[in-house]
């Protein structure tokens, strides 16, 4: 039996989540592909969240395919290393891997051991190869901050991936991260529940995640400031910010405090898609100049 999914054309938020809740579960010992006939261009969004939906599906599948690919979204599965993820006849690689692509870091399946070393990874690519003069430390921090969350609170046995892109020639770099674990509103619950309090509808939950201090079970790494964090750096650098978690999104943009949103559906877990206006980043010569200044 081969079960066929095809991916939507339409890249809404309620799209693609229908697209993820309808297509989770299907019999056991199946054969699938993944549809691409309708995917013109994929995004780090696509990938991350994709590659939770296959990691899923391979625990129960015998093969898996995919079809119809256009050259453009042939080519950046390529370079993303994909094939390195979900190939059969390929070892997954556990390091961080760095594109010869020179504007992405390949998807990378989240290593509670290693998940301290992408941002400071990211930060060092993306040095190198993008942000000549500039400073991306705000990459760095944004990255640990989810990280910092998603090892802590996810509750997901795989843990997700995440991949990053920057485009050039619109001046943004981008990133998504993604989980099939439990959500933060349900996570929030949760921890109301474990401390005798009462549960709270999905956008007030995810309302006081995103305040600072409010943490479900903080360690010593991640004590509440996370979300607050990325929050306000996504402010700073007038850069995007949306984050898919169970039956909320909050879209957060062009500098403005974030709205969150009731959906239809209900995402499985977390999906966080932030962007960052690269002309804002700081410049190196101010650093040292304020640094002067003090000394």
């Amino acid at each position: 039996m081969v079960v066929e999914i095809e991916l939507p054309a339409n890249d809404t938020v309620p799209e693609w989540t229908k697209f993820i809740c309808s297509n989770l579960d299907f019999p056991i010992n199946s054969n699938v592909n993944y549809n691409l006939k309708n995917i013109s261009v994929l995004k780090p969004h696509h990938l991350v969240s994709l590659a939770c939906l296959i990691e899923k599906h391979s625990k129960n599948v015998k093969k898996r395919t995919l079809s119809h690919p256009n050259d453009k979204v042939l080519g950046y599965l390529k370079k993303m290393g994909f094939s390195e993820y979900f190939g059969r006849n390929h070892n997954r690689p556990r390091e961080i891997s760095l594109s010869e692509d020179k504007t992405t870091l390949n998807i990378w399946q989240h290593h509670s051991e290693m998940v301290s070393l992408y941002p400071l990874e990211a930060q060092k690519f993306y040095e190198k190869n993008a942000f000549a003069g500039q400073d991306p430390d705000a990459l760095n921090i944004s990255l640990s901050e989810i990280f910092n969350n998603i090892i802590d609170h996810s509750g997901s046995p795989d843990l997700g991936f995440t991949s990053t892109q920057h485009y050039s020639e619109k001046k943004r770099l981008e990133t998504a991260v993604c989980d099939f674990g439990t959500g933060i509103p349900n996570k929030v619950n949760a921890f109301f529940q474990s401390k005798g309090r009462d549960a709270v509808n999905h956008k007030d939950a995810l309302s006081w995640a995103m305040q600072k201090g409010n943490s479900t079970n903080s360690t010593a790494k991640n004590r509440g400031f996370g979300l607050d964090t990325l929050s306000n750096l996504v402010k700073i650098l007038i850069g995007e910010l949306k984050i898919v978690t169970n039956s909320v999104v909050l879209n957060q943009t062009k500098g403005n405090d974030f709205i969150i949103h009731n959906m239809e559906n209900s995402f499985p877990g977390t999906l966080i898609v932030f962007s960052l206006d690269t002309n804002f980043l700081v410049n190196r010569e101010e650093i040292n100049t304020d640094l002067e200044d003090l000394f």
